[in-house]
């Protein structure tokens, strides 16, 4: 995700993928408005950085994902600082897991 436009995309695709209806979600996040997170899935609004991991939970989706995509396309000189400075904390669950994975075969003794 690197635009405005990308982030709404994704916004709008786990919403529906999550079952929940707009003010599910809202209270769910801590939005008092469900026609917010209508706004959200439209572009028609930023997330704030501080809702990221409450609605990713809400919509079952991966909170690293969603905040990488936010700090792209909303804030991509802080985006830079964070791929340069910590990219670990850029990392999702899933390539986590990857890491712990591999990780593990390595200490293992599986890959020498």
């Amino acid at each position: 995700m690197k635009t405005h436009s990308d982030v709404a995309t994704y916004i709008h695709n786990a919403t529906a993928v999550s079952g929940k209806t707009n003010q599910q979600i809202a209270d769910e996040t801590g939005f008092t408005q469900g026609n917010f997170v209508s706004m959200l899935r439209h572009g028609r609004s930023q997330l704030p950085l501080t809702r990221v991991h409450a609605l990713a939970k809400s919509m079952g989706t991966d909170p690293a994902i969603l905040f990488e995509g936010c700090l792209a396309a909303y804030h991509p000189d802080l985006h830079r600082a964070f791929k340069l400075l910590a990219p670990s904390m850029l990392i999702s669950r899933g390539e986590l897991a990857v890491v712990r994975a591999l990780r593990h075969a390595v200490r293992s003794g599986a890959f020498a």
